[in-house]
């Protein structure tokens, strides 16, 4: 099983909506194949620490930084076929 780890800023981040929308329309394909785990930095600063993020929204892969940034759907994807 592939886990996507968003991390987010519940402070009006417009982006973070914009990449959850992009990770849930890409990974509804997968069904059963990926989890998707939405992580708030403010409560959770440990994460930009421990994946050197400067910025929201950042999209982790099994333990890895994909995106810094709203991905795009084609790169998403085509990350996620590379990790399967």
């Amino acid at each position: 099983m592939i886990e996507i780890e968003i991390l987010t800023s519940n402070l009006g981040c417009s982006k973070c909506d914009l990449a959850m929308e992009i990770i849930k329309k890409v990974t509804s394909k997968y069904e059963g194949k990926i989890k998707v785990i939405k992580t708030d930095i403010i409560k959770h600063p440990e994460k930009l620490t421990k994946y050197s993020v400067l910025t929201t929204p950042s999209v982790v892969i099994n333990g890895k930084l994909a995106f810094e940034g709203t991905p795009n759907e084609k790169e998403l994807d085509e990350k996620i076929k590379r990790a399967l």
